[in-house]
């Protein structure tokens, strides 16, 4: 979703680690499942059965010849993956970080999210979401990360890949429940509740979940004398599991999420040394309240089953923000109460059994959008404008007929998919500033996106594959800017080669990938100060090539210790034609496209006694320079390399019933960007240094501090 108020531009931040792949019992049928428990570590000893549903049926990881990672809820809780800025430094390929207006700046492989713009479909289960992207990571199953364009089955915006949250659901087996609480430096408190009761036999089951979080962050409001960007979130979630009949499957989940913080974007003197501090003229006001409900539904016909999947989100927000991020009484801006997103989605999807020689999915897909954006700037002193500031909406359709199929030949399997569909984006835009406008835009286009890969089973416990996809992430009109600027669908074609498998007796599990994207009228959206109030515009660059290679490796090195590693190198230039603010940017590197990252981490849990576990574990994670936006400037706008390491300690039962934790994130307090705006105020001196009249010419946002942890766990 966009807003016209937040100062936001580029993904940021990339930290690449290995993860540890998630194990989950095979789902026998396109049914929701029961949750069951999960063993995250690669096991050398154990088998080959590590499940995902990337493909929208489940599979062993080993079998889907794309590039998947996978996050049960052991490794989401032993390597603190508590937001999307954690998740960000655990996968290869992958840069995320939470944006200050609760949206993520997200790219893979270089492709994806600048600012407004999305190129990385996020999913919660199988329903694509775009007010709850960055929900806290409660009450989740497992974590699956595709790489690479994904919009066969999961449609556009997703041509950098997909992230998907699968969600605990309720069981039918036994009452249960789970409870957590943590609370850490900063005033930082998060506790989680679930509790799972079947209520009519083997026929129905409920699961009710909530959390609460409050922290009040790593950078301080000087001129008000306070945290400047405090966090609360609640959130509910019920579920209801029917299952009248073996056939007939039912789950309807109900879910409320009340997120209230502010802004934490600072001037800043230069890209080496962030400060964490601001200087508002008065306190700001965020709040994102957002009310959604899904109902899937499964029918299996024996050989076929049928689902429905249909969801319906509202997101109620509102903002106020300090547009100069400065203590002059100048300007603030904040929306009206007309502004509530709505996102509407239908799918059916025809599955068919696995079998020895051919299985198929077949479905339709419809979404409807709508994305008004109503807001008000108040003047005082500087700039003159009137009410309103922006006055526009969006609404976006999208309709379209998919299918792959697999057809399996000795040790060899042909996969085959198409996506055909029609999207319409629509725009109305009323004022812009003090001009009255009244205009209409629309635009429509049909899209095909195939995707073919060949993989090859030398044995049952590894494969080899090459695929070939396109994705597409739809075009839109840009309200905010003057004229209007219209903006066409980005496209990707990337080809794509990779390994994966165990060795060593089983101890090593390894996956290596190479790719090729060719990117077409790359979106890019980028914000410019304006008179003190932040302009953004969203445009088509050119192209760029994208290449790289990532290779990740788990070893079991005895019983008790694991020891992960990984890297990705990517290429990613801008391609002849390429410009911007008119200048010729051809050769030179997509920003926030750092070439190196890596990661290192080890995870021991040796038992005490017949009841009792130790449980260590360390990580760190490594990026590479990277440029901030295209104007290339070499030295301000080069964003430094570090390292951010992390540590935990845990006594657990040995049935997993309870664990006490302590840990420490970013250990050795490195200071850095998760956003970074050069020349915002005024251009720096060559060194980067910002002049004697401006001290303070760029902002940015920071990442956190060193934080210590604790954290107390129990199951019944």
């Amino acid at each position: 979703m966009r807003s016209a108020l937040f100062l936001s531009t580029a993904a940021c931040s990339v930290m690449i680690s290995v993860s540890a792949y998630a194990q989950t019992p095979a789902a026998p049928s396109d049914a929701p499942q029961s949750t069951a428990a999960s063993n995250d570590a690669v096991d050398a000893s154990a088998t080959a059965d590590i499940v995902v549903t990337a493909t929208k049926r489940s599979e062993r990881l080993v079998d889907v010849p794309l590039a998947v990672a996978a996050f049960g809820e052991n490794a989401i809780s032993q390597q603190g993956i508590t937001s999307l800025n954690a998740l960000g430094r655990q996968t290869p390929g992958l840069t995320m970080v939470v944006r200050q207006n609760n949206t993520p700046n997200v790219a893979m492989r270089g492709v994806g999210a600048y600012g407004a713009v999305s190129g990385v479909g996020f999913f919660i289960d199988d329903v694509i979401t775009f007010t709850d992207q960055v929900a806290r990571i409660e009450d989740v199953e497992r974590i699956e990360i595709l790489k690479g364009p994904q919009g066969t089955l999961f449609g556009g915006s997703a041509l950098g890949g997909a992230i998907r949250y699968v969600m605990k659901t309720p069981s039918l087996d036994e009452t249960s429940g789970e409870l957590s609480a943590r609370a850490g430096t900063k005033n930082y408190v998060n506790v989680y509740g679930a509790f799972n009761a079947p209520l009519i036999g083997d026929k129905v089951a409920l699961r009710v979940s909530g959390y609460h979080t409050r922290d009040d962050g790593f950078v301080y409001d000087v001129a008000n004398d306070q945290p400047s960007s405090p966090i609360r979130e609640t959130g509910v979630r019920g579920q209801f599991l029917l299952k009248p009949s073996d056939a007939l499957t039912a789950l309807l989940t109900l879910k409320f999420k009340d997120l209230r913080t502010n802004n934490a974007y600072a001037p800043q003197s230069d890209v080496f040394s962030p400060r964490y501090v601001t200087n508002f003229n008065f306190v700001g006001k965020n709040t994102f309240k957002s009310y959604s409900g899904v109902l899937d539904l499964t029918y299996d016909f024996g050989s076929v089953s049928l689902k429905s999947i249909t969801s319906a989100t509202v997101q109620v927000p509102y903002i106020r923000v300090d547009l100069d991020f400065s203590p002059n009484p100048t300007i603030n801006a904040y929306t009206t109460d007309a502004y509530k997103p709505h996102v509407y989605t239908q799918e059916l999807r025809l599955t068919s059994e696995q079998n020895d020689r051919f299985d198929w999915i077949a479905g339709l897909y419809g979404q409807y959008v709508k994305d008004p954006i109503v807001s008000s700037i108040v003047p005082v002193y500087i700039v003159p404008f009137a009410n309103p500031f922006f006055d526009y909406n969006t609404k976006r359709t999208d309709f379209a007929a998919f299918g792959t199929g697999n057809y399996h030949f000795g040790q060899f399997t042909l996969t085959g998919g198409v996506r055909v569909g029609r999207y319409k984006s629509e725009t109305h835009q009323n004022f812009l500033r003090t001009v009255a406008i009244g205009n209409e835009y629309t635009q429509k286009k049909t899209f095909v996106l195939p995707r073919v890969a060949l993989s090859f089973k030398p044995d049952n416990d590894s494969s080899i594959y090459a695929s070939f996809s396109q994705g597409l992430n739809p075009g839109g009109t840009d309200a905010t800017s003057n004229p209007t600027r219209p903006y066409r669908a980005e496209t990707n074609t990337d080809f794509e080669i990779g390994a994966k498998g165990y060795a060593f007796d089983r101890r090593l599990f390894y996956d290596v990938n190479l790719f090729y994207l060719i990117e077409k009228n790359r979106q890019l959206q980028t914000s410019t100060n304006v008179g003190g109030v932040t302009v953004k515009t969203t445009s088509n660059i050119g192209d760029s090539i994208n290449k790289g290679a990532e290779v990740n490796l788990n070893f079991r090195a005895t019983d008790a210790l694991t020891v992960n590693a990984g890297a990705s190198y990517l290429s990613a230039k801008w391609r002849k034609g390429a410009r911007f603010n008119s200048v010729d940017i051809s050769g030179r590197e997509v920003p926030n496209s750092p070439k190196w990252t890596a990661v290192m981490g080890a995870t021991y849990v040796q038992p005490l006694n017949s009841s009792l576990n130790l449980n260590l574990h360390a990580d760190a994670s490594y990026s590479d320079k990277f440029q901030w936006d295209p104007n290339y400037r070499p030295v301000v706008g080069t964003n430094p390399s570090y390292w951010i390491a992390s540590a935990r300690i845990a006594l657990e039962s040995a049935d997993g019933r309870w664990e006490i934790s302590g840990r420490v994130d970013n250990l050795f307090d490195e200071k850095y960007f998760t956003e970074f705006f050069p020349a915002y105020y005024a251009a720096p001196n060559a060194n980067g240094v910002c002049p004697a009249a401006t001290p303070l010419c760029n902002v940015g946002a920071m990442g956190e501090r060193r934080r210590f942890v604790v954290a107390v766990s129990t199951k019944f």
